[in-house]
């Protein structure tokens, strides 16, 4: 809502193209923000709601790179399990894992843990 309140302040009284060029908005979006400007500032809810990525937080940051390990151990024809991916992310990650550590009970808790974690992420 910050945005696009924003955005039609800066462009009011400008033409259509050069509101789009300047802000670099999509035509169509910009005329579909002035068509509900009044919907948009009259907005009186909570806009914490609005700013926030839809979806849940990721707790592996890494997980593009956990895939691809996933798909190569899969690929060589040998046998994927959450302790090899547990392996993997020692070797490769150990500042993570040991943050990740540090909010558990203790370090038998944490390896549970991250097995657990491993085995819903796959």
């Amino acid at each position: 809502m910050k945005k696009k309140r924003a955005v039609l302040r800066a462009t009011e009284g400008m033409s259509e193209r050069g509101a789009t060029r300047t802000q670099g908005i999509p035509r169509w979006t910009l005329n579909d923000w002035r068509k509900s400007a009044d919907d948009i500032f009259d907005y009186k809810g909570s806009e914490k709601t609005l700013s926030r990525t839809p979806g849940r937080r990721e707790f592996v940051p890494f997980g593009i790179e956990l895939i691809t390990f996933m798909k190569d151990t899969r690929r060589d024809s040998e046998v994927l399990t959450a302790k090899t991916m547990a392996s993997f992310v020692r070797d490769v990650y150990p500042d993570w894992l040991e943050s990740y550590i540090q909010g558990k009970k203790d370090t038998a808790t944490a390896y549970e843990s991250l097995l657990r974690l491993l085995r819903r992420f796959a």
